[in-house]
């Protein structure tokens, strides 16, 4: 599989939003124009932009059919690629070519007239609506069924904050742990001290905070895919699922999910916290 390196910034380009299914996440399938430089299906990450795009499709339930001009930056996580957007999408409404179809009403140059004889060329019927690549069919059949990037793109719960599942997707809903300090989306975490806990809902790596027994009450935050989650995972099975690293990165929200995008990740070497 081919995929660009982390870091990579995508500036408006088009691409088309596929559903995974019923799992409520999306799979971006770029059209890649005669010109332009060649770029994978991504997984969408949650964030807040995210959000407003499927709000807006949700107020206009008339399209049936579009693309959307996106921005963003690139992420690796396991061998596939992720997309965190840095805008939020513009969308583009596109013909209905079903209705195209339906519609008899002919052209004026497709009317032949003839001594007493009218004679109306029909138009094509045919349609090609839009079909996922074998890439993304491979990438939806894998959040269906359960791979290794299901957990953090298609779960909005922490081990220590599950959301009520009547409100999980209302972002007007109150925090499920109606004491904890509210997050903005943009919010940078430096250097916090932090211990790895892994759902046992879904498997999604999360961050507890250790400020919380302090009485802080900062909410746990599910890590989003990077490479450096690789690492932490990495070091989470040699150290234990609770050993202590201090952490950096931005907070994303997304309905009632609280998301962390790290950036620098260290370890205290204290005398408990060593690698045997």
């Amino acid at each position: 599989r081919h995929l660009l390196p982390e870091g990579t910034f995508v500036v408006s380009r088009k691409a088309t939003l596929l559903p995974a299914g019923s799992t409520g996440a999306w799979v971006v399938q770029f059209t890649n124009e005669p010109g332009e430089s060649k770029l994978p299906p991504c997984y969408l990450m949650p964030s807040r932009r995210l959000a407003r795009l499927e709000n807006s499709l949700a107020r206009q339930p008339e399209i049936k059919s579009f693309s959307v001009i996106v921005s963003g930056q690139l992420f690796v996580y396991r061998n596939y690629q992720f997309l965190m957007l840095t805008a939020t999408p513009r969308l583009i409404a596109t013909p209905d070519k079903t209705e195209q179809a339906n519609d008899t009403t002919p052209p004026a140059d497709q009317t032949e007239n003839k001594p007493g004889i009218t004679t109306t060329k029909q138009p094509e019927t045919k349609t090609t609506p839009p079909s996922a690549s074998t890439d993304v069919e491979k990438m939806i059949h894998e959040l269906e069924t359960g791979g290794p990037a299901a957990p953090i793109i298609r779960g909005n719960e922490s081990p220590a904050a599950q959301p009520n599942k009547d409100t999980a997707n209302d972002e007007n809903s109150p925090p499920a742990n109606s004491q904890a300090e509210p997050l903005r989306e943009g919010v940078f975490i430096n250097n916090r001290l932090v211990r790895m806990v892994r759902s046992p809902i879904n498997g999604a790596w999360s961050i507890v905070f250790d400020s919380d027994s302090a009485g802080l009450q900062d909410p746990p935050l599910i890590i989003l895919p990077c490479r450096l989650l690789e690492q932490m995972e990495k070091r989470a099975k040699q150290l234990g699922d609770r050993f202590q690293l201090k952490i950096s990165g931005t907070v994303y929200l997304y309905h009632n999910g609280k998301y962390l995008l790290p950036t620098i990740m260290t370890i205290p070497y204290k005398q408990d916290n060593l690698s045997p």
